[in-house]
């Protein structure tokens, strides 16, 4: 199409937008994977940069499980002296703390440890093994904070239903002969038919009503 005086249309035009569309599509794609490639960077990067406080955080969050541990066990060996039934939960969550604090611990002795001996030695990795260290503790955090998190319970055991007073004294009955001496007068009094008024006389809790 020509140039006319009334439209003033050029054929080009439509050209020239298609080409900025596709430009604009292309820059669009960059941008999106350049978001793509820095976001795994700066993640890695930051394992580095944040090494002491990702170490530091993780030995904090441990002592505090290590104390809620302690508290958790010291109710269950209380529980446990009063004879009573301890929560399968309970026994539950000390296994696997027992297993979690056991395991970074030796993180910590080992792991952590052997990155601190490097760090004034030019020739170790130092870099590598505060990357590997950090990542480490970085991952172990939300086992440390979902264990702090279960650890709060309301109770730790079920309580053993008490003794009634009636099934205490009769447990005694059966046991003392001199009792059960009493209670057969007491039959051949019944049976005997001159017998009008049966009198039982004693102190108080002595088993006269049970009797």
């Amino acid at each position: 199409m020509r140039r006319t005086e009334m439209g003033r249309v050029f054929p080009f035009t439509y050209k020239i937008n298609e080409r900025d569309m596709a430009v604009d599509s292309v820059v669009s794609i960059v941008a999106k994977i350049g978001e793509y490639l820095v976001a795994p960077i700066g993640r890695q990067l930051g394992y580095l940069i944040y090494y002491n406080t990702n170490v530091d955080l993780l030995r904090t969050r441990l002592h505090e499980l290590k104390d809620v541990q302690l508290g958790v066990q010291g109710s269950v060996n209380a529980a446990e002296r009063n004879l009573e039934d301890i929560r399968p939960n309970v026994r539950r969550w000390l296994t696997r703390v027992n297993g979690v604090v056991e395991a970074y611990d030796q993180f910590f002795n080992d792991d952590v440890k052997a990155n601190q001996r490097c760090v004034g030695d030019w020739s170790c990795p130092d870099l590598k093994s505060r990357y590997q260290v950090s990542r480490k503790a970085k991952k172990k955090m939300p086992e440390v904070d979902e264990l702090l998190r279960q650890g709060n319970f309301n109770a730790v055991s079920i309580p053993r239903s008490p003794l009634t007073i009636g099934s205490t004294i009769m447990g005694d009955l059966e046991v003392l002969q001199s009792r059960k001496s009493t209670f057969n007068l007491i039959m051949e009094a019944l049976n005997d038919d001159k017998v009008r008024v049966i009198g039982v006389s004693g102190m108080g809790g002595i088993g006269k009503t049970t009797l």
